[in-house]
C-alpha cells in the first residue's frame, strides 16, 4: 500500500497508528445455473458427489464481482466486533465517487 492511499480509519474516522486492519470485501454470486449442472451430473451418476467431481467438470458455482472494496480500520475499530459492513463499504463506495468527481471537476476548470 502506497503512502497516498492511506487514510483515517472508515468507520470511526479517527488516525490510524502503526498497527491497524485492512479489510477486503468482495460481492459473491452463486451461478445458478453451473449448480444445476453440477446436481445434473451428480444425479446422472446415481446421487454420487465424488463419481459426479471425478466424471465432470468441476467449474466453480460462486462468481466473485470483479471489484472489492478496501475498507482501513483502527485497532480499536478492529478488535470492537461491531462492524456492519455493508454500511462501511456504502460510506467507502461514496467517498470514492466524491472524489473521482472532484478530480473530474478540477480537470475541467
Amino acid at each position: 500500500m502506497k503512502l497516498k492511499d492511506l487514510r483515517c480509519c472508515d468507520k470511526c474516522g479517527g488516525q490510524i497508528a502503526l498497527v491497524f486492519h485492512i479489510v477486503e470485501v468482495t460481492q459473491a454470486i452463486v451461478d445458478g445455473a453451473a449448480v444445476n449442472r453440477e446436481y445434473g451430473m451428480v444425479q446422472a451418476m446415481g446421487g454420487s458427489v465424488a463419481l459426479a467431481s471425478i466424471m465432470g467438470v468441476e467449474e466453480d458455482v460462486v462468481k466473485m464481482v470483479p471489484h472489492s472494496t478496501k475498507l482501513i480500520l483502527c485497532q480499536e475499530c478492529g478488535m470492537s466486533g461491531e462492524l456492519n459492513l455493508a454500511e462501511l463499504v456504502e460510506k467507502r463506495y461514496d467517498a470514492e465517487n466524491e472524489k473521482a468527481d472532484k478530480e473530474k471537476s478540477d480537470e475541467n476548470d
